[in-house]
């Protein structure tokens, strides 16, 4: 998309604009996330991207001149409200270059008509028995998104833990070793919310997250998580409703798996229902951008 030419446009018709920021995009010379790398150029101005090779993957560096291009497009306009889907999100927002506008915060929302506690036969699909499954999902793999730290934990696992991955690609599923069990990406919600129905404890090994969807969405079929505590990846979670650890402890999360095993998952099944409908409703955050607009006309 022709983004300057967009924000002429917006700027020169001048009305109300609201612009929900998803991820880190918006305020930096190339990259979406720049927290793994720990690099701070964006604040004030980019150059010698050291993060070329994520995404939105580059050969050259165009960082310098990208950073000073969406700089001034995105702060022609002189109605403009900025959302973030989370309060990390929000706090970086308020150290870049678009500080000088109105930032909100509203969450993304779950459509509890759909994410809600379900009969599932998950254990008789994949010949799991009573094992403890540990689940995770991701729309794509990598580095940032944990894939390393699930197969360093299957090295620990007991005889009856089990790993389920949803959203793995052909090739990643053949290296997989044999406790864990590989799925390729599902546009299918309720085989999703069987899965996460099913499983025992949901966990999160992304580094980056401005909310991190599947989380809330597992939440909210009444399995508790574990999450990093990394970027937004902590934000939603509490201690009625799951755990957080530091970046790529994996002896505190076997501790927390037994802990989880003895307690039992109903221990804090309904407590995750119910955060995720007090506070990530998808109805109520419709309800949140409507009053937005309202306000503003």
């Amino acid at each position: 998309m022709n983004y300057p030419c967009l924000f002429q446009f917006l700027s020169s018709i001048n009305i109300p604009v609201v612009w929900t920021l998803h991820d880190c995009w918006a305020y930096t010379g190339h990259c979406v996330h720049y927290t793994d790398i720990n690099c701070n150029k964006w604040i004030t101005g980019c150059y010698d991207c050291p993060n070329l090779k994520d995404y939105p993957a580059a050969f050259f560096d165009h960082s310098k001149s990208n950073y000073r291009l969406k700089k001034k497009a995105f702060t022609s306009l002189n109605n403009l409200t900025i959302v973030t889907v989370s309060q990390w999100l929000a706090n970086e927002v308020s150290r870049s270059f678009l500080n000088k506008y109105p930032i909100k915060v509203i969450h993304n929302g779950v459509d509890l008509n759909c994410f809600c506690p379900s009969e599932t036969n998950i254990r008789q699909q994949y010949s799991l028995g009573d094992k403890f499954i540990i689940l995770g999902v991701a729309t794509v793999w990598n580095k940032r998104k944990g894939l390393s730290d699930f197969l360093q934990l299957a090295k620990l696992l007991s005889s009856n833990e089990q790993i389920i991955l949803v959203g793995l690609n052909r090739r990643q599923i053949s290296r997989l070793p044999s406790n864990i069990i590989g799925l390729e990406k599902t546009e299918n919600i309720c085989e999703l919310v069987e899965l996460y129905s099913g499983a025992d404890l949901f966990v999160n090994f992304s580094v980056e997250e401005t909310f991190g969807l599947t989380t809330a969405e597992s939440m909210a079929c009444g399995t508790p998580v574990l999450v990093y505590n990394s970027t937004a990846c902590s934000e939603i979670v509490t201690e009625d409703t799951g755990f957080i650890v530091e970046p790529h402890d994996i002896g505190k999360t076997l501790c927390i798996i037994k802990h989880l095993k003895s307690v039992g998952k109903q221990y804090y099944s309904y407590k995750c229902y119910a955060h995720i409908r007090q506070f990530y409703n998808k109805v109520d955050k419709y309800r949140e951008y409507a009053t937005l607009y309202e306000e503003l006309l």
